[in-house]
């Protein structure tokens, strides 16, 4: 994928997050129930929190051998996929103000780590991140 395409996939990607999100309206002081995030925030989180449960549950599940594998020439392997993920998660909250992590670097970072137990460590805290 060439460095433009990816730049106004990542682009399109952050104005929609920064769209969703919107301002938050607080709850009144005397109702402790009521939720001070309206709106698409909580869906958002939660569809967050639901790909970190499955993609961290499938990284964990595929065995090491099957990292390095990939079903055709130029497509990623097992392990691209994930570290792509954790490229994404690392680098897309950068749009809304969130910076990536000191030293991370986008540019071929889904080629930095190959080992299965770094994936997952990556994944996880790439998921922290965001």
């Amino acid at each position: 994928m060439s460095p433009t395409v990816l730049r106004r996939i990542l682009l399109t990607s952050a104005a929609l997050s920064v769209l969703s999100f919107g301002v938050p309206a607080f709850a009144e002081e005397d109702s402790p129930f009521k939720s001070p995030i309206v709106g698409v925030q909580p869906e958002m989180l939660a569809w967050i929190q639901d790909a970190k449960g499955k993609l961290i549950e499938l990284a964990q599940a595929v065995p090491e051998s099957k990292y390095a594998w990939s079903p055709d020439k130029g497509v990623r392997t097992f392990g691209e996929v994930f570290m792509h993920v954790a490229a994404a998660n690392f680098g897309v909250p950068g749009f809304a103000g969130t910076p990536a992590p000191a030293g991370f670097k986008f540019e071929g970072y889904e080629h930095s780590l190959t080992k299965k137990e770094d994936i997952v460590k990556a994944l996880k805290d790439s998921f922290a991140h965001v």
